[in-house]
């Protein structure tokens, strides 16, 4: 009869047990981490200023959402010569860890996400461009808006620098559908050397579906 009872009593605290075990992770895991993004800084189209928030659905879950600012600050050997420029993203993701957060001795986390975004740009570009069968050379100021709107897949490390500092660091494919347009120029205007391989004068609307390879690197602070 003894050992009845002691195996009920057994049976009864399993369940406690683990319920505060998953307490215990769910108190000591992060409930919100807020990161800037640095690589974003130096794009090879433009510069993007890039925040975003990380909130906790359990220890090893995590609902991420960002946006920010495009900048025309590229590192790109082709430039455009921009008279007026503003664009902005917006994005939100899923994020999964392979062990609860924070690990012991902060050691390393790996990481995995997938999520959508989306993003606008628009400006005025000044070029360069021959008229009259190419007697003589005008610059002109033509307009541009470039939308792009698709998925994010990504995967990286998550390293803990002290208690509340973090570092993110990945790779991340986004495969998105792109429109971009111009605005009419004089129809005896030539092409000559204004612009890029990312935007190259046309007067029709331009529509296709790109795929692009970024580096992800991320410093986070923690709130418990």
């Amino acid at each position: 009869m003894r050992h009845r009872y002691l195996f009920f009593a057994i049976t009864w605290c399993i369940p406690l047990v683990s319920g505060a075990q998953r307490s215990d992770s769910l108190v000591t895991a992060p409930r919100l981490m807020l990161k800037a993004s640095i690589a974003e800084l130096a794009g090879a189209q433009y510069s993007k200023i890039h925040f975003s928030a990380a909130l906790r659905l359990s220890p090893r879950q995590y609902i991420e959402i960002g946006g920010g600012k495009l900048m025309p600050f590229a590192i790109a050997a082709q430039r455009v010569g921009w008279n007026s420029f503003s664009g902005y993203t917006v994005e939100a993701g899923y994020k999964l860890y392979n062990s609860p957060l924070p690990r012991p001795g902060f050691k390393p986390v790996w990481w995995w996400s997938g999520g959508v975004a989306y993003q606008e740009l628009q400006g005025n570009i000044d070029g360069d461009f021959s008229r009259q069968d190419q007697s003589y050379t005008q610059r002109l100021s033509y307009g541009l808006k470039d939308q792009r709107v698709g998925g994010k897949l990504s995967g990286g490390i998550l390293f803990f620098a002290g208690k509340h500092i973090t570092i993110d660091w990945g790779l991340g494919l986004f495969i998105f559908d792109r429109k971009w347009a111009f605005s009419e120029l004089p129809q005896d205007v030539l092409f000559l050397k204004n612009g890029s391989r990312h935007w190259h004068y046309s007067p029709q609307p331009n529509h296709k579906t790109e795929a692009r390879v970024s580096m992800i690197l991320k410093l986070g602070w923690v709130f418990y």
